[in-house]
Formats: C-alpha cells, structure tokens, sequence
C-alpha cells in the first residue's frame, strides 16, 4: 500500500499536469477547404518546436487543384512561460507541393516557403487557446512550370495567423 502512495504521489505532483504540446488548426481555412495544423512541442519554458501540415482538395467544374505542405515553425514567447498569455515571435520554414488539372491540361511545381510572424496568443485555464499574429512571408516558386513564365509568383506576401488550439 505504501508503493502505491508514494506512486501516485510521485505522478500526481503539479509537474504530472504540466502542459507540454499545444495542437492549432486555422478556422478560416477550413471555409475554403484548406486544412492547416500546427503542433507545438515545449522545448524550454519559453520555447516550443514542432511540424505544420497543410492540405488542400477542391475542384471547380472540369478544373481539380491538389496542394500539401510540411514544413518547421519555432515560437518564442516574448511575454512569459509557453502556453500561457503573451506575445511570440514565430519563424518558420516549409515546403508546399500543388498540382492543378483541368480536361486538357494539368500542371505542378513545389516551392519554399520562409515566414516570420509575431503576434499575441490568449490563454484559457482549460488549455484552449486563440493566436492573432501577422507578419510576411517569402515564397520561393520555379521560374517557370511546363513552358509557362510563373517567376512573378515568387514573391514577399502579408502573412496572418489567426487559430483555435488546445494545449496538452
């Protein structure tokens, strides 16, 4: 009986309870069927890592686009400890794939993506949370895909975040 006191104590210190990854998904997205996630790892109280995935799948009458990302993001709480309110800056670095298709044609090129955003993220006591943050991003495109000049693509963009997540 005793282990077992001392066990439970052991894993039900304030420690045990201690929030370590926060999942984000980017509403908006999904009202245009584009899914975006985010997984944030705490690396150190005032930092987190982790993977974003990126998904799209829509048509328009004979015409079907396909596109994925994988990429890294950092983000570094400015205003205090990770998963709690404040401000962050977060950089980060992905890779998209697309492809696009309609009854005689279809193309696809991949490209790098390089974003910094900076923003302000609420924190409630039941883990979710809300990020704002706005920033740029630089899109690395080929010059040009099936004979077709697309180097005007490659471009420095306005970055937005705004997500719904639930730390862990």
């Amino acid at each position: 009986m005793k282990k077992i006191l001392l066990l439970s104590t052991l894993f039900l210190t304030p420690a045990a309870f201690a929030q370590s990854a926060n999942v984000r998904v980017n509403p908006l997205g999904l009202l245009i069927g584009l899914f975006n996630a985010d997984i944030d790892f705490k690396v150190t109280d005032t930092v987190t890592v982790g993977p974003q995935l990126s998904y799209l799948n829509w048509s328009l009458g004979s015409t079907s686009v396909k596109a994925y990302g994988i990429g890294a993001r950092a983000n570094f709480y400015l205003s205090g400890p990770v998963f709690t309110d404040g401000w962050y800056a977060a950089p980060a670095v992905a890779m998209a794939f697309a492809s696009a298709k309609n009854s005689t044609d279809s193309a696809s090129y991949s490209a790098v993506n390089v974003s910094g955003l900076f923003g302000y993220q609420w924190v409630w006591a039941s883990g979710f949370n809300i990020n704002l943050g706005f920033g740029a991003s630089y899109s690395a495109r080929p010059s040009s895909v099936d004979g077709i000049d697309i180097s005007g693509l490659s471009a420095v963009t306005p970055a937005i975040e705004f997500t719904l997540g639930k730390t862990f």
